[in-house]
This record gives structure tokens, sequence and C-alpha cells, in this order.
């Protein structure tokens, strides 16, 4: 099903909208099949569209535990489809290009509901999540076909229908002499461990518990802050290792893969532990900031030091997370090593890493290849991924 020859490659736009809720992320990539199963890709623009500060409370307070009720999540799935698209059209527009330049948009979504627990409802168990901002109303608005709702398939065959990014490390970072470790800090904190010369079955991908989820939650309540600029507020502050170590007695920081979560696990009774935890040893606001981002530092390198082979080799940081040096410090102590490298210095900006990678899993899509891990999803076989939602008047190109 793709709009041009394989051997052609495709030029495609995917659009990011993480769990920390505060932008849109465009990447414009023309994406080529490389050698032994590798894909070539080149990124020719790239722009994050902040979210107004009014609309990323309401997302977060329609994604919060009993937070948004069915008529919240019909209009927020229609409204986020025309924001995305007009993003998509202005942004094109910014390039001096048409719709018509490009092949295909991937979409990932806004997560509001992710469930990865197994749950049996009359007989029948299954696994849910839930991503907004309807792909067939970006295809619409655009003329562009449009590949979105990644996660449902994988879910549908066991799957926690996360992490799916490791499918693209595998294709795009890997190396057949090094061992490399990659950690995407958003609002969860993730890694995906990729052995030397590794095959798909190989990779070791997980969420590791909260990356700044906690973080700018408490920037918000406690300082009117959208987040903790640079790690300024928790520097200043002192970090209880007691709470710390409370806190990561955890039933999920214990689980082994394969695992997933999102905000609202850490944001419902977790945060009020948190908080009460606080509140009993009387730390401050800013001793409150240091714990929680030495509790994301400390959960992330104790899940490196479990849950993966002894030699965890390079590491490359990604993520809204990497832009903290107090986060990313308390990261490097812990890990025990000099340096730690950005997914920048392996050729792919860090800030359009999942952007990039969903316009690469619509391709994946388009071509009929699976893009889940099912070691990394837990998902009973491999599945080819998403939905494809076609403009109204078709598309042509489709052979």
């Amino acid at each position: 099903m793709l709009p041009k020859a394989e051997k052609q490659g495709a030029t495609a736009i995917g659009l990011m909208s993480g769990t920390s809720a505060d932008a849109l992320d465009i990447a414009l990539v023309d994406l080529f099949p490389g050698e032994s199963g590798r894909i070539s890709l080149k990124l020719k623009a790239f722009k994050s569209v902040p979210y107004p500060v009014e609309l990323q409370t309401r997302i977060k307070r329609i994604a919060a535990p009993n937070g948004g009720n069915v008529e919240e999540v019909c209009k927020l799935n229609a409204f986020l489809g025309h924001l995305f698209a007009e993003n998509v059209l202005s942004f094109l527009q910014e390039q001096s290009l048409s719709p018509d330049d490009i092949d295909f948009i991937g979409s990932h979504g806004q997560t509001v509901a992710h469930f990865p627990e197994e749950e049996d409802w009359h007989g029948i168990r299954f696994r849910s999540t839930l991503q907004v901002g309807d792909p067939s109303v970006i295809a619409a608005r655009t003329g562009i076909l449009t590949v979105g709702d990644f996660r449902t398939a994988d879910t549908a065959l066991g799957g926690e229908g996360a992490p799916l990014v490791p499918i693209f490390d595998y294709l795009v970072f890997r190396d057949e002499k090094k061992s490399r470790l990659l950690v995407n800090i958003g609002g969860i904190a993730n890694l995906t461990f990729l052995p030397a010369g590794a095959e798909p079955g190989d990779v070791i991908a997980f969420d590791t518990g909260p990356g700044n989820v906690l973080l700018d939650d408490l920037a918000r309540r406690d300082f009117r802050l959208p987040f903790d600029r640079d790690g300024q507020i928790a520097s200043r502050g002192k970090i209880d290792p007691g709470l710390v170590e409370e806190l990561l007695q955890d039933e999920y920081f214990r689980r082994p893969p394969p695992k997933s979560t999102g905000p609202e696990y850490f944001l419902g009774p977790f945060l009020r532990r948190f908080q009460d935890a606080c509140a009993a040893r009387q730390l401050s606001a800013e001793d409150c900031l240091a714990s929680a981002a030495e509790l994301t530092a400390l959960s992330l390198v104790r899940a490196v030091h479990q849950f993966l082979p002894e030699q965890s080799g390079e590491v490359f940081l990604s993520g809204g997370g990497a832009e903290n040096p107090f986060l990313v410090e308390r990261i490097r102590f812990h890990l025990g090593i000099k340096e730690m490298k950005r997914s920048d210095d392996l050729g792919i900006p860090g800030e359009a890493k999942e952007a990039i990678c969903f316009a690469l899993l619509a391709y994946r899509t388009l071509k009929g290849e699976p893009s889940n891990l099912p070691r990394v999803t837990g998902a009973r076989k491999a599945a080819v991924l998403g939905k494809i939602c076609l403009p109204p008047e078709g598309n042509q190109k489709l052979v």
C-alpha cells in the first residue's frame, strides 16, 4: 500500500503528543529502505507547537484518574484531530509545501487512558489503552492519508500496547559491535537496551516509572509553573533518602518486564502517598521536588541494574527530562559512569525522535510490516499496527 514504489521511499509527517501533554511535535521525514532490514531516514524539518496552558490543564484533568466523562473524551478526540490537522497545514505552508507533497501522516494521538493490566469482564480477558485526536479527522482536514491508533492491535493480542518506540531504536540505532542503552524521559521514563549485534528478539525495553510527571505536577501545584526549568528549584532542595526508599517499594518498580505504565498510575494514590509522606516529614516544596527527581533517577537506574545485563554499554538520553541538568546528574551519579550522550549524537535530535518514530511506524503499516516487539510488549505475536484513514477523495497514489 505504499504511495510510491518501495525503492523510492516516501515523504511523511510524524505527529507526537506525549504524556506531558504540553505540545504537538511535527516532523517532516524522508524514509528509504536500507540494508539488512534497516531504515534510512532524513529529518527535513521539525517543529514543536506548545499547547496553551488552558489546553494542557484540560487534557491532564480529563486524563487524570476519575477525571473526565465520556462527553469530554468524545469532544477532545474530535478537537485534537482538528487541532493536529490545522497545525500540519500551517507547518506545510511554512515549508513551502502542499498536502500533495506528503505521502502519509503517522499520528500517535494523545494518550488519555492506559490500562496495561489484564482485566476480566463477563468472561472476556483484555487490556486497554486510548489515544485521542481522531486520525480520520486529520485525513479529512488535510487531504493526506493518515495512520493512527497504533497501540490497540498489540493490546488485542494480549500485549500492553507499549512501549512502541523500541522497533524504531532497533531499526535505526543498533550497532553490530557496541551495546547501547537508550533512555527517554518524557512524562514516563522508559529505556531500550540493544545488545551488540541484536536481533529483534534480543531487545529489552520497558517503562521504568515516573519521568517528568511528578516533577511537573509539583511545579504546578507548589510554584505555579508549568515545569521546573533546568531543575533549578529541585537543585535548591534537599533529597530525603528515606522518602525515596519508601516510594521505591511500590509494586510497579519490582515487577519484571514486560511492563508499561502511564501518568494516571503516578498521579492517583501514588501521588497522594508521596504528598502525605512529604507532609509527615515536614519537607519544603523544594525538598519534595528534589526527592521526586531522585525517585525518577533511582527507579530508572535500579531497573537497569535489576533487569538488564551487567554491561549496558553506551548510554544515550532523549526526552524533556534530558534538558533537566539536576535530573541528568542524579542519573549519571547512580549509574556510576563518567558521561551520558544524547540521541543527537546518533544523528536523531532527541526532541524529534518520537515524532519521527510514528512516521516510521506508519511507513511499516503501509508496507504490511509488524512494528510491535512481542518480548517487549508481551503480545502473543507480532502485529501490523494502526488504522489507515483515507482522505475524502481517496488517494490516487495508492496501488
